[in-house]
């Protein structure tokens, strides 16, 4: 799903890809096989991205536009590593709709951009692959996460319906800090892809009410949870990836209004009582707001950029807490 922009001289682009290999074919020639940009891939076979699939994220420095040749991107940081544009493949699911990717090559390895809606866990047949020399878009469109209707806790013990609160809310954070609202953001999408509904059952998380968010939002899991992941440390989990069939799944299709809540920091709230993040205000999201959310940012006066909460960094990014601990002590000693 992706958003058009105009490009500028070395413009850096920030995209979420899949790996080609994470689509395998469930029906057709290459029944069993993974998809492949090739001679071998053959129109008439249907594709699904496996459940366990993980986004990736690719930053390009893209070329200049005076250039009369479409290539030149390569990987930000590292200009050594090029970019290649392979040809674009139009997929149609069961009930007609149309999905269109764009390919890259990058050293030995294949990823798929999606343009556009699109639901990629459903079954999908390809019906054409074309060469596509246009240039990649900026970012992914940013996508709202809350449905109308969620409780958000407050720092006074309440739970507002999100489309209630205001300016004069405060928050309670995980952390135990509270923070007031500054903008409470919406929009109506169409229910698929990136915004999928996942609905989290009641008591699925020891939450009391049902709680829906679009399926790339995501939730704090914290290291107890050992049926997630025996080894893994407190994270942020995209609600696509929490869906066991039972008490969390997805349903996509139709429209539906998601709500976000914007914060002067990047924090760890409670809907219905399952932490959750808050809106996250980036270079990568700011160029993928639609004109109405960018709008609605631009009328809260909030202009910073948000550093993302150290649960969604790699463990090799996170602040140490021991570090922390230290300098907290040494600072007390001093000061006694």
């Amino acid at each position: 799903m992706s958003r058009e922009f105009q490009k500028t001289a070395g413009a850096h682009h920030v995209l979420t890809v899949y790996d080609a290999t994470d689509f395998r074919c469930i029906f057709g020639v290459n029944r069993g096989e993974a998809l492949e940009i090739s001679d071998a891939l053959c129109l008439g076979d249907s594709y699904r991205l496996e459940m366990h699939a993980d986004a990736v994220c690719l930053e390009l420095i893209g070329p200049n536009p005076v250039n009369a040749e479409c290539g030149g991107y390569h990987l930000a940081g590292a200009p050594e590593v090029s970019a290649e544009l392979g040809p674009s493949i139009t997929m149609m699911t069961e009930a007609g709709s149309l999905t269109k990717m764009r390919s890259l090559l990058i050293g030995e390895r294949c990823f798929l951009l999606p343009l556009g809606d699109g639901d990629l866990f459903a079954p999908h047949t390809i019906i054409d692959q074309t060469p596509d020399i246009a240039p990649l878009p900026l970012a992914d469109p940013t996508c709202l996460a809350f449905s109308r209707g969620t409780r958000i806790a407050t720092q006074d013990g309440r739970l507002v319906p999100i489309e209630d609160l205001n300016t004069d809310d405060t928050l309670l954070t995980r952390s135990g800090r509270a923070v007031p609202v500054r903008a409470i953001l919406s929009e109506t999408v169409p229910a698929v892809g990136r915004a999928t509904r996942v609905i989290i059952r009641e008591g699925a998380f020891s939450n009391e009410a049902e709680l829906v968010v679009a399926a790339d939002h995501r939730l704090f899991v914290p290291a107890r949870r050992r049926e997630l992941d025996p080894s893994g440390p407190d994270r942020m989990e995209a609600a696509i990836k929490l869906i066991n069939g039972l008490t969390v799944t997805a349903y996509a299709g139709g429209r539906n209004e998601y709500f976000h809540v914007l914060l002067d920091q990047h924090e760890v709230i409670y809907a219905e009582g399952i932490p959750c993040e808050s809106f996250l205000l980036t270079d990568a999201t700011r160029a993928g707001l639609s004109d109405d959310l960018a709008v609605q940012v631009t009328q809260s006066g909030f202009t910073a950029l948000h550093t993302p909460h150290p649960a969604t960094l790699p463990l090799a990014l996170r602040p140490s807490p021991v570090a922390h601990a230290s300098e907290t002590s040494m600072r007390v000693s001093s000061v006694g």
